[in-house]
């Protein structure tokens, strides 16, 4: 008789646990999708401006420079340097939006499950 009423409120928790479940999932199914949207498009960007700098500074080079006038040689020069630099967007100056930061996140998110899931276990 024991087991049967424990298993009846397993049930019935896990019944509470299931319709929680799919709260969260209609309150948050929309953002979640939006924030992993946009922070694919910046990684994308990102990348793409990093890769476009790259470029540009090897056309640069390539080019006939050394026909020009100094005053563009030097411009040149100037471009190139400039192409160097790295580019990075930050989150509110807190920290660098980039691939490996983006990787970080993910997996420090996933070890807090693993965490999660451990703890849960124990109890």
């Amino acid at each position: 008789m024991i087991v049967k009423i424990r298993l009846r409120i397993c049930v019935q928790q896990h019944q509470r646990a299931l319709r929680a479940a799919k709260i969260l999932q209609e309150c948050f199914s929309v953002p979640t999708f939006a924030q992993f949207s946009v922070s694919l498009i910046i990684i994308c960007v990102t990348a793409f401006q990093v890769l476009s700098s790259e470029e540009l500074a090897r056309r640069a080079y390539e080019m006939p420079w050394y026909m020009c006038s100094v005053s563009v040689r030097r411009s040149i020069q100037i471009m190139m340097i400039r192409c160097h630099r790295i580019v990075k967007f930050t989150a509110g100056g807190f920290t660098t939006l980039s691939l490996a930061t983006f990787t970080a996140v993910i997996k420090l998110s996933y070890s807090m499950l693993t965490l999660l899931q451990q703890v849960n276990e124990k109890h």
